[in-house]
């Protein structure tokens, strides 16, 4: 009775946050009625003619890199199948249709309805056979559509991130029924399968898998379409203040000792380039956007990556790699790409998003910490006049991410089986002769 009342009211708050607040702000952005349109749930495509339909859900770009692995994988597995890829904000966009570009099997990329009653009315129309959802996202009337339709519904990559952790456990009684609509979790790990126990989840229906990031960190990057001049190459990504100004502040510090340094900062926000580029100027570096036209962007002492998808690029170009996230109090970021670039790795004292991967590193002798800024500085020296130290390096961080590979093609198989299942139940029910009622008694 409590749950039906609370989910009520969540669907009630839903539908009045979506007319009072969110259809009026989407009109107002750039895409206007082409964002509302998926956002209310009434975007649609043509006749299915496909035999298998799969919906894979990944929020934005972290998410939509483990998705892209695992599509390739079912495509392998499926031959013939069709995905449908939603997300939850324009960068995941973005990176979706790159996807797209990169597997015809992928039919369609979108917004991700919001959470109201009529989700489901959207998913009987898509009528997709299976739903996976990449790491954790957690819509109560997505969930509970997808048992009403019959439709199998997995959490793929699963993870609950420490700091959010608490609030899951609070909220247990919210969630537990739309957790209790999830057909099976495949989770990174076992503290990750812990956290999902913890919060109402039957440990029947989890399995520990891998993190699919670490496949996706192998997979090729498009290659550089300029030579960088300068040397060594100091890139930083994902940074966000004032990791920016460390660094520019270091290569000042750094650039009388080794005088072709340079720098490659991808900010994590793009909309902050501009006071970056603002930052190095005012400090006399010659500094270019890579999306500035010229031939001087192979000689700046700073270069600003201000497009997204080409920072694994560079990876391939650097000499060593700073992880962004990991100074600021920010949780750290992706450090499996430069890793599987062979880059030398060096971080901060703050990843408590990546702590088993980073601790997997760690044992293995493949990154090197700093604490603070001065720390920063000195590593940076450290590392830059010992090329042997930043091979070793390199070399230990691809071989930890290349031990790590693999899950992808465990994460599909166990698709294909459950939708093997579904098919193998709706098969039956429909044979099944129907039921007759109860002779009365006499």
């Amino acid at each position: 009775m409590l749950t039906t009342l609370l989910y009520t009211l969540y669907g009630a708050g839903i539908e009045l946050i979506t007319w009072s607040a969110l259809v009026p702000w989407t009109l107002l952005g750039p895409a206007g009625k082409g964002v509302l349109g998926q956002r209310l749930g009434r975007q649609r495509l043509a006749a299915r003619k496909i035999r298998t339909r799969v919906l894979i859900h990944a929020v934005s770009v972290g998410e939509m890199v483990a998705a892209e692995v695992l599509i390739g994988s079912l495509a392998r597995l499926l031959p013939g199948a069709e995905v449908i890829v939603t997300t939850g904000n324009r960068h995941g966009l973005e990176a979706g249709r790159r996807v797209q570009i990169n597997h015809p099997e992928v039919a369609a990329v979108w917004f991700l309805p919001w959470d109201r009653w009529g989700i489901g009315s959207w998913l009987a129309a898509l009528r997709p056979d299976l739903v996976a959802v990449i790491e954790t996202e957690i819509w109560p009337n997505f969930f509970v559509s997808c048992r009403k339709l019959g439709i199998p519904l997995c959490l793929v990559n699963g993870r609950i991130y420490p700091a959010d952790f608490p609030n899951y456990r609070l909220a247990r009684r919210f969630f537990e029924p739309a957790l209790s609509c999830v057909s099976w979790f495949g989770v990174q790990s076992e503290s990750e399968k812990q956290r999902f126990l913890k919060i109402g989840v039957k440990e029947s229906r989890i399995t520990v898998e891998a993190n699919l990031k670490f496949d996706a960190a192998v997979l090729p990057a498009p290659p550089l379409n300029v030579q960088l001049g300068r040397r060594p190459v100091m890139v930083a990504g994902s940074t966000h203040d004032p990791e920016e100004k460390w660094l520019l502040d270091a290569l000042g510090t750094l650039l009388p000792e080794f005088p072709r340094l340079s720098l490659v900062l991808a900010p994590r926000h793009p909309r902050r380039v501009a006071s970056i580029v603002a930052e190095a100027a005012r400090r006399g570096f010659s500094v270019r956007r890579w999306s500035d036209p010229g031939e001087g962007i192979v000689e700046s002492d700073v270069l600003i990556l201000d497009t997204m998808g080409v920072l694994r690029s560079f990876y391939q170009a650097a000499d060593l790699a700073v992880v962004g996230g990991s100074f600021a109090e920010c949780g750290g970021h992706n450090l499996l790409e430069p890793a599987a670039q062979s880059c030398p790795l060096l971080m901060g004292p703050n990843y408590e998003h990546f702590e088993e991967i980073v601790e997997g590193f760690r044992r293995a002798d493949a990154i090197v910490f700093a604490r603070d800024k001065t720390d920063l500085c000195e590593a940076l020296r450290r590392l830059l006049a010992d090329p042997e130290r930043r091979r070793t390096l390199g070399q230990k961080a691809q071989t930890v991410v290349k031990s790590r590979t693999g899950s992808a093609d465990r994460y599909a198989a166990r698709l294909a089986e459950l939708l093997n299942e579904a098919a193998t139940a709706r098969l039956s029910a429909k044979m099944a002769p129907p039921r007759r009622p109860a002779e009365t008694e006499r």
